[in-house]
Parts: C-alpha cells; sequence; structure tokens
C-alpha cells in the first residue's frame, strides 16, 4: 500500500496487486478484488470485487477514523482464476492517524462532505 501512514478521511491509499501467475493458461482471465479490516476482526470492508483485467489489479481508498487514536488497517489481496480458486495476500498494511483540526475546521469539512452527498 502507498503510502504507508496518513490521515483519516484525508489520505489516498493506493494498492496493486501483481506477480499472481496460474498454473497454466487455461485459468486465465485472472480477476482481482481488494478489501480491508481491523486487526483482530473477521469482518473486512469490500473495496472492489472480483473483475477481469489487469486495470482491475490496483484500487484506491480513504479508510474511516476507528476510535479515538491511530489504528493499522490490514489490507487484503484476492485473486481468482478461470477454475474459481482464490489466492489472499494479507500483507499489506496502512497507518491510519485522526488529523487535528481546529472546530472551525471540522465544521468546514462537514459542509464540504455534506454539499457532495
Amino acid at each position: 500500500a502507498s503510502p504507508a501512514q496518513g490521515l483519516a478521511i484525508d489520505t489516498v491509499f493506493r494498492v496493486e496487486q501483481s506477480g499472481w501467475i496460474p498454473d497454466s493458461d487455461d485459468l486465465l482471465p485472472l480477476q482481482y478484488a481488494f478489501a480491508y479490516r481491523l486487526p483482530d476482526t473477521a469482518d473486512s470492508t469490500v473495496l472492489t470485487d472480483f473483475t477481469p483485467a489487469a486495470e482491475y489489479s490496483k484500487a484506491t481508498f480513504r479508510p474511516p477514523p476507528a476510535g479515538n487514536s491511530s489504528i493499522t488497517y490490514i489490507v487484503v489481496g484476492r485473486a481468482k482464476d478461470a477454475a474459481g480458486s482464490v489466492a489472499e495476500d494479507w500483507s499489506a498494511q496502512v497507518l491510519i492517524s485522526l488529523p487535528q483540526l481546529a472546530a472551525s475546521d471540522v465544521q468546514d469539512r462537514v459542509a464540504s462532505v455534506q454539499a457532495n452527498l
């Protein structure tokens, strides 16, 4: 994941998968998916579902804050072959910190989000 750390809501994280090689060409095309989760939880948030095509081996996301302190999210990349076999890689992590905002900044951000709904 890039960058490896950032601010909740502000930082756009990029994840990419590469190096998945099927046992034979009959198992092509590969499909890719991404998700992320908090440590010590089984539930994950889906970023992208399985989609064929190499351009979907990448994703971007802005994770939300989790509580009142910094938190590490674990990012998963999944690849699925034409036979339906799925491989996962849970090795990417991103450290999310809470932005330090003045009260007026919070009001501006809330107004901005509401305007874009």
